[in-house]
């Protein structure tokens, strides 16, 4: 018993770790998107949705075009590359792609 827990521990931690990160950049969505980006809409421009369909059309439906874009900003959506870890914008694409698979549900 005492083998197989010892053994558990790293991928416990592990996965304990990636829950953790991704209420983390549900949280970062809320406070830094979610103003403009509610369930996964545009409030500024209806073509540019977070939908798999838009992100495709725009091409951000990828992990680094999307945290590029959170990074550096495109007008009128300001740039979060200073307020915001490269470990809080990488959880924060993951979390747009996740959602926008999920249909923003």
């Amino acid at each position: 018993m005492k083998k197989y827990l010892l053994h558990s521990l790293p991928a416990l931690a592990i996965l304990a770790m990636l829950s953790i990160s991704y209420v983390s950049a549900n949280e970062v969505f809320t406070k830094y998107c979610s103003s403009c980006h509610n369930n996964g809409g545009n409030l500024m421009n209806p073509k540019k949705t977070l939908s798999q369909k838009d992100l495709a059309a725009n091409g951000v439906d990828n992990a680094g075009s999307i945290s590029a874009l959170i990074t550096n900003g495109k007008p009128p959506m300001p740039a979060f590359g200073k307020d915001l870890s490269d470990e809080e914008i990488a959880g924060v694409a993951k979390f747009v792609l996740d959602q926008a698979a999920a249909g923003w549900k």
